[in-house]
C-alpha cells in the first residue's frame, strides 16, 4: 500500500482504499488533534468524527488518543465500518496486517494502550459499536486519510459521492 497523501488530497483518496497518518509520516499528535468533536453549521457531528469515535472504541484509556496506536485503530474503524455496510468479508486480516506491521507497534504499547490484542476482536468491538450507535447509516466509506493540510478527510459513498473534511 502506498501513500498519496501529498498529492492532491481528491487523487489520493481515490487511489486507495485507506491509509493512516503514519504511512505519509504524520505524528501520532496530529491524531490527537482530529479527536476533538466539531460541528457542522446545524450542530450535527462532522462526518470525520464518526470514524475518529469508533477507532477509539479500541482504547483501553481515553488519554492514548493521542498515541501511535490511534494510526492502526484509524484503519481499523474505516474496515469496521464498511464490514457493517458493505460485506462481513470487508479487507480481510491477511490484507490489512501487513499495514499495522508497517507501523511498528510495540508488544507493551499494545498490551497497555488497547482493549485487546486482538485485532478482529478489536474490529468485532467498532462494529458492535456502529451498530449501536449510527444503525441507520449506511454509507460506504471509499477512503479516509488526512490531507497536506493535516485535516482528517473521510470520503462516502450513497449513491452520489460525497466529501466531508474536518479541519484542525
Amino acid at each position: 500500500m502506498s501513500c498519496a497523501c501529498h498529492t492532491r488530497p481528491n487523487k489520493a483518496l481515490q487511489q486507495t482504499a485507506y491509509h493512516a497518518a503514519s504511512l505519509c509520516g504524520k505524528r501520532p499528535a496530529e491524531i490527537g488533534r482530529c479527536a476533538r468533536k466539531t460541528r457542522d453549521s446545524n450542530g450535527a457531528t462532522q462526518d470525520s468524527d464518526i470514524i475518529i469515535e469508533i477507532a477509539k472504541q479500541g482504547l483501553s484509556c481515553e488519554k492514548y488518543a493521542h498515541s501511535k496506536v490511534m494510526h492502526a485503530l484509524m484503519a481499523l474503524a474505516h474496515i469496521a465500518w464498511n464490514r457493517e455496510t458493505v460485506s462481513e468479508s470487508y479487507t480481510p486480516r491477511e490484507q490489512y496486517i501487513g499495514f499495522i506491521n508497517q507501523l511498528r507497534l510495540s508488544a507493551k504499547s499494545i498490551r497497555r494502550e488497547l482493549v485487546s490484542e486482538d485485532w478482529e476482536a478489536i474490529i468485532s468491538r467498532m462494529r458492535a459499536y456502529k451498530r449501536q450507535h449510527f444503525q441507520n447509516d449506511r454509507r460506504v466509506i471509499t477512503a479516509c486519510g488526512f490531507t497536506e493540510r493535516e485535516t482528517l478527510q473521510v470520503q462516502w459513498h450513497d449513491g452520489a459521492q460525497q466529501t466531508h473534511q474536518r479541519g484542525k
